[in-house]
């Protein structure tokens, strides 16, 4: 019948976040996370160029508007490109991080992605998996590709519509790598629309991002155990896009 709380410090790092009022749409909320849907073209975390206008200044102004500065310091589980909408999800305690990497690690996140591909699939192979390592372009910025020898990425796709010479694709991935699935799509000669690192230099559609949107994320609340599924709407160019092919 005993209760035993236990009160973690914070490391003394944490909550260093500059906050900044910004536009946030969050999709789930409580004292242990929060979902959001990011727009594509937002910065995710602070980084050179970007210290003060990313998803994460922005939720530390919201927490401290009510919490006041003490709020818990963020910390993201999972990035997004900058040029990928969707959900994320953000840990506003040390325990609650912890269990939600060990989650992701251990491959219990759910993550689906849906994303416009160049070029139509062979009929007989509307489904597949990638299993392909992957490492750092030498001497590049934040390009990656894949090899033989690298960090191991898997990515399973099904195909869902055609049109136009482009495919409306599902992705499930193990493995969380940068630019995992628009290298993967690139290496079998099928390209996320619109990306201008990996894909085609022109693009005849006028778009706000690379078409590869975030759309479920499922995990195990770090707390009470419930399973937590959270859903992001599809852009609105991504929809208008869609009804055009």
């Amino acid at each position: 019948g005993q209760t035993l709380r236990v009160r973690l410090p914070e490391e003394k790092d944490a909550g260093k976040l500059i906050a900044s009022p910004g536009p946030i749409h969050i999709l789930y909320e409580d004292e242990d996370l929060i979902a959001v849907d990011k727009a594509a073209g937002e910065v995710v975390h602070p980084c050179p160029g970007h210290y003060a206008d990313t998803i994460a200044n922005y939720l530390t102004w919201y927490l401290q508007r009510d919490a006041g500065p003490d709020a818990s310091g963020l910390r993201i589980i999972g990035r997004l490109d900058k040029e990928t909408s969707g959900v994320l999800v953000f840990a506003r305690s040390r325990a609650a991080a912890a269990r939600l990497q060990r989650q992701r690690q251990e491959g219990i996140f759910i993550r689906t992605y849906l994303g416009i591909c160049e070029g139509a699939f062979p009929k007989e192979e509307p489904c597949g998996t990638i299993d392909l390592d992957m490492e750092k372009v030498p001497g590049v910025l934040m390009k990656m590709r894949t090899c033989t020898t690298g960090m191991r990425a898997v990515t399973h796709y099904r195909v869902l519509a055609e049109g136009d010479g482009k495919s409306l694709v599902r992705f499930q991935i193990e493995t969380g790598r940068t630019h995992q699935i628009r290298v993967h799509m690139a290496s079998i000669g099928h390209p996320i629309l619109g990306d201008e690192v990996y894909g085609p230099v022109k693009c005849p559609y006028k778009l706000q991002g690379q078409t590869l949107h975030a759309k479920i994320l499922g995990f195990i609340h770090p707390t009470t155990g419930d399973y937590i599924e959270t859903d992001a709407p599809l852009p609105a160019y991504f929809q208008h896009l869609l009804e055009i092919l």
